[in-house]
């Protein structure tokens, strides 16, 4: 969380940056799409770290979940939906915050959601 805390600063800063001509198309896509690679970049991270030891956290322990009254694919489900939603909240808004500061058309929000 603190490396999409620090890109969430970053994207909100973008209009500060005094070197930054944003006002041409060419630099709003080409740091639009720069801005949309660190995002999967940490989204990437974050979940190779996160999501994907959630299917073998039980481990040798996996048989308490034969025992419980819930069906496995309702618990692999469950795992997968928390994941996703958690992951498409953060990094869904980062790219629209990026989008709305650098001011892109809708066109190229819509193609980066």
């Amino acid at each position: 969380m603190i490396f999409f805390g620090l890109l969430g600063v970053y994207f909100v800063n973008l209009r500060n940056i005094p070197y930054l001509n944003i006002s041409e198309r060419f630099w709003q896509s080409l740091i639009s799409f720069l801005n949309l690679t660190s995002t999967t970049l940490t989204l990437a991270t974050f979940t190779t770290r996160f999501v994907y030891p959630q299917l073998s956290l039980e481990g040798r322990r996996f048989w308490i979940m034969g025992v419980i009254p819930i069906k496995r694919e309702v618990i692999l489900y469950s795992k997968f939906i928390f994941s996703f939603l958690g992951s498409v909240v953060v990094s869904e808004t980062l790219i629209i915050i990026s989008n709305w500061m650098l001011k892109v058309p809708r066109e190229m929000l819509w193609l980066q959601l």
